[in-house]
């Protein structure tokens, strides 16, 4: 149970820290919206507990 939590945690923190990178691009075009970029500053200090090895394995920030 306690193995799958984690699993599920940061499946859920992958998904949302990847929403997030869009949100920061959509920002950067001009279309702010304020609670997608509270959300997204939300998910940002959650990810700073991640460690940046699991946060290389996202490839949101190279996307090119």
């Amino acid at each position: 149970m306690g193995h799958t939590r984690i699993y599920s945690y940061r499946s859920i923190i992958k998904f949302f820290f990847c929403h997030s990178c869009s949100l920061m691009n959509t920002r950067l075009s001009g279309r702010i919206r304020t609670p997608d970029y509270r959300v997204s500053e939300m998910i940002k200090s959650e990810a700073q507990k991640i460690k940046v090895a699991e946060l290389s394995m996202f490839k949101c920030f190279s996307a090119d």
